[in-house]
């Protein structure tokens, strides 16, 4: 998939040809390994906007060896990967499994399964400038100074944690502030 801005985003096949990454192509020539969640060996980038936030799949090892169906949610920005899922709220019967596209206004659409395995849509929409007044959001939990700091529309559901810089924690911890109390 390419951004409006010209960028592009899919996989690649690392050495060996039997694990494949997630790639973002900022220009011919220019290529970023964006990694993967956790553990995982294998990911696939399936969408990018024009603000270079790139949402796609992380695999099991079964899942990338076997042509697999089940996989963890991502987003990658500002250089970090981190599973969607570790936004949603704990005891949540949707996990989060095929993010299928992201709008230059941050907002996520794709598809989940609930504890049965049944197929669900979800919509995740930033609580951020873009998106005042929404129900459900809860922008007492950023103060004004890291919003403007992190302008870049972000989800999380629980306060912030402190964290090592540049970590898949710190990543997760920067964003949680700014997403919605909500899921569906």
């Amino acid at each position: 998939m390419v951004s409006d801005s010209g960028q592009a985003a899919g996989f690649g096949n690392l050495s060996g040809d039997i694990y494949f990454h997630a790639v973002f192509w900022l220009k011919v020539g220019q290529m970023t390994d964006l990694g993967t969640v956790g553990g995982d060996p294998c990911s696939v980038a399936k969408a990018i906007n024009i603000k270079d936030q790139v949402v796609g799949d992380s695999l099991s090892l079964y899942n990338c060896l076997n042509n697999g169906d089940a996989s963890r949610a991502f987003l990658w920005q500002d250089g970090s990967i981190f599973d969607l899922n570790a936004l949603i709220p704990p005891g949540s019967p949707l996990y989060l499994v095929h993010p299928q596209n992201i709008n230059d206004r941050g907002e996520i659409a794709g598809d989940g399964v609930d504890a049965s395995g049944n197929n669900h849509a979800f919509l995740l929409i930033p609580c951020d400038v873009n998106h005042p007044d929404i129900e459900g959001c809860d922008y007492s939990l950023v103060d004004a100074a890291t919003a403007a700091a992190l302008y870049r529309p972000s989800f999380a559901v629980e306060p912030a944690v402190a964290s090592q810089a540049g970590s898949p924690a710190s990543a997760t911890a920067r964003i949680r502030p700014l997403m919605m109390k909500r899921t569906h």
